[in-house]
């Protein structure tokens, strides 16, 4: 809890307190910019991703579809939403995410869903 930490971590040495979101990177990335005195530097990262998605999304052009974010496990495989950065990324190229991923397993989150191979076929 930052209430109750904060001033504990202040009492020993210079401390900042920022509210990660890691859907937001480039929020972040400015946000540390900012408090390590690299924010000229940060912006340009972020400009310069920005603009690679750009560019990107023209080379895709009007070809859509739909995506899935996936990590292949020992066991199962991992679907994941894509509201994280990923899913944000593949948004702004102009493709639609999975949709409804808590229908591929009993006890997927809103978030991730563990899939068997069994399932798979």
């Amino acid at each position: 809890d930052l209430e109750k930490t904060y001033p504990q971590l202040s009492g020993i040495a210079p401390t900042v307190a920022i509210q990660l979101d890691l859907n937001n990177p480039q929020k972040e990335l400015t946000d540390l910019g900012r408090v390590l005195g690299m924010e000229e530097k940060a912006n340009k990262l972020v400009a310069d991703f920005e603009a690679e998605v750009k560019a990107a999304r023209t080379k895709v052009g009007n070809r859509t579809g739909t995506v899935s974010i996936i990590l292949p496990l020992q066991d199962q495989v991992r679907v994941y939403k894509g509201e994280d950065f990923a899913g944000q990324t593949v948004k702004a190229l102009g493709q639609t995410m999975t949709p409804d991923i808590t229908k591929l397993s009993p006890g997927a989150s809103a978030d991730i869903a563990n899939v068997s191979f069994e399932q798979l076929n």
